[in-house]
């Protein structure tokens, strides 16, 4: 695969995975910093889905309007 053609979707699919072969995530990495848009464009939303997973579940917010109360925070050992 040259640099100006598109990777096949198998290749792709096992990159994504951290299973391609070495030769096959350098030609994948090169079309990318290539700086091809439409591979670009279908890697961005899997790329931010897998950000969002690695950094796990946001922490609950307290309603608007509403404080967390302060026996919750000595309980959870913060600092008041």
């Amino acid at each position: 695969m040259s640099h100006r053609e598109h990777p096949q979707p198998g290749i792709l699919l096992r990159f994504l995975r951290g299973e391609a072969a070495p030769a096959e995530q350098r030609a994948v990495v090169r079309h990318l910093l290539s700086g091809c848009a439409v591979c670009t464009a279908v890697m961005r939303p899997i790329w931010a889905l897998s950000d969002r997973r690695a950094r796990g579940p946001a922490a609950p917010q307290p309603a608007p309007g509403k404080s967390v109360p302060s026996k919750l925070l000595r309980w959870s050992g913060a600092r008041i």
